[in-house]
């Protein structure tokens, strides 16, 4: 009986000891599962952290470019605007010094060398001599106009029109004469050193003492050897007719 007993503890025991046994496993794989899927989970919030995260600074970063664009677009714009601003000011202002010059016909001269003449300077009381130095001036009408002592060095003057008016004394020196229309320009003493005349029509123009040293009068037309005679030139002054000179 005690035996049958004692057998009975053991095997209860026994029983009792494997039951704990399979328990620990079972909430061992438990724990280890839990651990499995919070180790996922855990990675999975990185995983979106770090999506979340490089996204933000893609759009961080598009938006500075966006920003960055739309500020050189206004810089461009507003630079756009003082650049035609400052042309139109230029342009408004070469139309109002070139609207001021007098013409030939108002200017008073003298009816002999001893006379006196009432208006000293034809440009005004407290005016000097324009100056449109480097202007552009090309394809304007400046006939009849009076332009001596005139500052046009290395002016833009192609095609622009002269026909009879008054550059006595005017400093032309550099400036691009192409095909200028200088019949009956009175040219006395005008400095044209290395101007470009190509082309320029020179009938009846008055060359008396002007400077031609350096200038390229080739192509000139309707130039005499009368008016070169009265021209100062040197070596490098280009004429077609150097033959006959």
């Amino acid at each position: 009986m005690v035996n049958l007993l004692l057998t009975i503890v053991i095997i209860s025991l026994l029983t009792a000891t494997i039951g704990v046994l399979i328990a620990l496993k079972l909430q061992s794989r438990v724990l280890k599962d839990l651990g499995i899927k919070n180790e996922a989970w855990q990675h999975a919030q990185e995983a979106h952290q770090h999506i979340w995260e490089v996204k933000q600074r893609k759009e961080a970063l598009e938006l500075e470019q966006k920003l960055t664009w739309q500020v050189q677009q206004v810089q461009e714009a507003w630079q756009r605007r003082e650049a035609y601003d400052e042309e139109r000011l230029a342009r408004l202002t070469l139309e109002q010094k070139l609207a001021l010059l007098p013409h030939i016909e108002d200017v008073a001269v003298p009816f002999n060398e001893n006379a006196q003449v009432a208006q000293t300077n034809p440009y005004g009381s407290h005016r000097q001599p324009p100056s449109f130095y480097k202007a552009n001036l090309s394809g304007q009408d400046l006939s009849n106009r009076y332009l001596a002592c005139a500052d046009l060095r290395e002016a833009q003057l192609e095609n622009t029109n002269f026909y009879m008016a008054d550059l006595a004394g005017a400093c032309l020196a550099g400036a691009n004469l192409r095909g200028a229309n200088l019949m009956g320009t009175n040219l006395t003493g005008a400095d044209l050193r290395d101007a470009v005349l190509t082309n320029a029509n020179m009938l009846v123009a008055d060359l008396n003492g002007v400077v031609l040293n350096g200038a390229n009068l080739l192509g000139v037309h309707n130039l005499t050897i009368e008016q070169i005679n009265s021209a100062i030139y040197n070596s490098q002054t280009q004429f077609d007719i150097d033959s006959e000179i």
